[in-house]
């Protein structure tokens, strides 16, 4: 799943930074609407402004990939595949590019290379479009029937803002292999690698108003949420504005949405798991993107009778992690995104102590130091200091924290926090130390595993085969990983949540034919 990552060095020099909207296969000025800023993480300093679509360039978007549609569908699978195995070649030859926009403008660190995570995906799915097809049936006397699976028409994907490459080709590749045409808006937060992505695109060969960018914040969105001729649209982001998404699509004109929401997921940890593994797994979990991932093990439910040895062992390596610049060698977590994102994770940090709960960081742990830093109080450079006096000027970085006795009722208990912090909780162990999944075992693990409104990802470590596939049916997610935790997931699987992490599914093999209708024709046979 996660090749040998190819990352950049250094920031890409501004001035050749493209921030334009793509519209009809190419760069174009927006009309009217306002500019945003951008800022590094860092250090808070701003780096530079992107402009946002007006109305009127998310309809001229809309018309350009209206227009190209049926051209598009005329051309059939063996243009396809052979354009995006093209854009596969690309995406490999410019993942450090790729890479070094995400660093830059969100704190990604420079290992995390997703445009070679993404590119084997896209060239499975390439083939797939070779072979989707439709059924056929002569079981009625007299009669043929022929289901053919045809495109939406225009539709639209609002991507989020921490893997930005992985999500948008999640949902371009498999409605363009369908016969589609797409409009895609990129987060605000982190647009510049999607941006260059058109650029890719253009290289390819794929033909203009195929594949068309409209750059904004929420206001964009609701535009092509609302639009009456957009038939399909993907979602990734929080639930707030999944429902937001969905009540526009339905007073509009009922589009088909998929939604991937977020998650506050468990992991579970057996008595007989690898210590070892499940602490590493489960660790690198919260590391990964500083913990800015919807399927990240927010929350560790370890059982008794190897508990201690856990916690001491989690908080040990968590602790230890020193956040850094993402250009920097060795940086393995980075700062958070923006100024918002880090306010909030504070928020809930300091909450949590309020409430009483047992809050670990570097200071507390002994493995680090830093008190709460606020903007303009920290930087890489300082990050070895250990007195407890913080780091100095700028920048968006939490330390890696662990909270223990953490009240039910309490936001951080309930809530997605969207950082490197982790809750742990125990769950008994057998009386009989026989079964490890007795009756009352099951009750309590469902209470503690399966009591939040979200149900994207949960991970279960433990030398069972039997109770490794009972929680696999216990568990209300949408992904079980045994043995293992987030990020891995496999793209040629379906991924999706359950509850309030969303609806429909992502990647796998049928990914093209959830951007397909199914039109029956029958034949009489006369």
């Amino acid at each position: 799943m996660f090749p040998t990552p190819v990352g950049a060095t250094q920031p890409p020099p501004l001035e050749k930074v493209e921030t334009r909207l793509f519209i009809n296969g190419e760069f174009v000025q927006a009309t009217g609407a306002p500019s945003y800023p951008l800022h590094n993480p860092v250090n808070g300093s701003y780096l530079l402004s992107v402009p946002s679509a007006s109305r009127q360039d998310v309809e001229t978007a809309y018309q350009a990939a209206n227009r190209a549609q049926p051209g598009w569908h005329s051309l059939g699978a063996q243009v396809w595949c052979s354009l995006f195995l093209k854009l596969a070649s690309l995406l490999r030859e410019n993942s450090a590019r790729l890479v070094a926009l995400e660093s830059m403008v969100m704190g990604k660190p420079s290992t995390a290379a997703d445009a070679l995570r993404t590119a084997p995906m896209i060239e499975n799915l390439a083939g797939q479009a070779i072979v989707n097809h439709g059924e056929s049936s002569i079981t009625t006397s007299g009669q043929m029937g022929v289901s053919l699976l045809v495109p939406y028409g225009v539709t639209a994907a609002i991507v989020p803002w921490n893997t930005p490459i992985l999500l948008t080709l999640a949902k371009l590749a498999p409605a363009l292999l369908a016969g589609n045409t797409m409009i895609v808006k990129p987060s605000e937060r982190s647009p510049l690698s999607v941006i260059m992505l058109a650029k890719l695109f253009q290289e390819a060969g794929f033909p203009p108003g195929v594949f068309n960018i409209v750059n904004g914040g929420e206001e964009v969105g609701t535009m092509l949420s609302t639009h009456p001729g957009i038939r399909k649209i993907a979602f990734t982001g929080s639930v707030e504005t999944g429902k937001k998404v969905a009540r526009a699509s339905a007073e509009s004109n009922l589009k088909n949405l998929v939604l991937e929401l977020g998650g506050k997921n468990p992991a579970v940890i057996f008595d007989d798991a690898d210590l070892e593994q499940a602490v590493s797994a489960t660790e690198f979990s919260l590391v990964y993107n500083a913990g800015q991932v919807c399927m990240a093990n927010s929350r560790i439910l370890v059982q008794q009778g190897i508990a201690d040895r856990f916690i001491e062992a989690f908080v040990q390596k968590f602790t230890a992690r020193v956040p850094g610049d993402p250009f920097a060698t060795g940086t393995v977590i980075g700062p958070l995104v923006d100024r918002r994102a880090y306010d909030s994770v504070m928020d809930y940090i300091d909450e949590a102590r309020a409430s009483g709960a047992k809050v670990i960081d570097a200071r507390i742990s002994g493995a680090g130091g830093s008190e709460r830093r606020d903007l303009g109080r920290t930087l890489p450079r300082q990050a070895k200091r250990r007195d407890g006096s913080g780091f100095e000027d700028g920048g968006y970085f939490v330390l890696p924290t662990v909270i223990l006795d953490l009240p039910n009722d309490t936001r951080a208990a309930k809530e997605e926090i969207f950082g490197p912090v982790v809750e742990i909780k125990t769950f008994p162990s057998s009386a009989s130390g026989e079964e490890t999944l007795a009756p009352e075992l099951v009750d309590r693990l469902n209470e503690m595993a399966n009591s939040q409104e979200y149900g994207l990802y949960a991970s279960v470590f433990t030398r069972s085969l039997s109770t490794a596939m009972k929680m696999a049916r216990l568990l209300e997610a949408g992904t079980v990983a045994i043995n293992q935790s987030s990020p891995t997931i496999l793209t040629d699987m379906p991924f999706g949540g359950f509850k309030q992490s969303g609806w429909g599914r992502e990647f796998g093999k049928e990914s093209i034919e959830r951007w397909s209708l199914t039109r029956t024709v029958l034949f009489k046979l006369d």
